[in-house]
């Protein structure tokens, strides 16, 4: 039997070794459909996936600028950026963000970006781990949230021992990582007050 579509999701997909030969094997009606962070580029895949009808790429952005640098650790937004008007010129494209209580607020930001390009944005809100869950942001935090499926969560009362792990954790990733949160996230550093 033919096969209609093929979704590929990970990890990262484009890390897959051998998806090349699988490609191959597929017929030119076949929905190719990936979910990618769009930190690799490919030039051999570009040119199998040029031969399908239809491919969709669904990047998973939490940011469109540096922050996703701090969000997606070991991201590089240049690259992403570049990597994504790749997709553009052949694929369906479209943003798939996790929604975090470290990007709720800039959420807009990801929206402009895909308005501007046309681009459809589905939501995912992140359900674990419970210190980054928009339901635990500091109620100063949650004054700032704009986006209706966000705000729904805002007067769910945050649980203070989850706020106390989020300041915690953030001060072990940033020690680990040499770098602050203050640096690309002011406004979530200021809430929980992070100095």
């Amino acid at each position: 039997n033919p096969i209609d579509e093929i979704y590929f999701t990970g990890g990262e997909p484009m890390m897959v070794k051998h998806i090349d030969k699988f490609l191959e094997k597929l017929d030119k009606d076949t929905t190719i459909r990936f979910n990618t962070n769009c930190t690799l580029w490919n030039p051999k895949m570009e040119k199998l996936l040029r031969k399908f009808k239809t491919v969709i790429m669904s990047l998973s952005l939490d940011a469109t600028d540096e922050r996703i640098d701090y969000i997606r650790y070991g991201s590089d937004w240049k690259v992403i950026e570049e990597n994504a008007k790749r997709y553009g010129d052949f694929c369906y494209v479209d943003i798939a963000p996790t929604i975090s209580v470290l990007n709720a607020y800039f959420l807009d930001e990801i929206h402009e970006y895909a308005d501007k390009r046309n681009w459809k944005v589905y939501n995912n809100l992140l359900m674990l781990p419970d210190w980054l869950h928009v339901k635990n942001a500091p109620a100063e935090l949650k004054k700032l949230y704009k986006h209706d499926f966000v705000k729904d969560w805002a007067d769910v009362p945050a649980d203070e021992t989850i706020i106390e792990h989020f300041k915690d954790s953030i001060a072990r990733l940033d020690k680990h990582r040499k770098n602050s949160i203050k640096d690309y996230l002011p406004e979530v550093a200021k809430a929980y007050g992070i100095n």
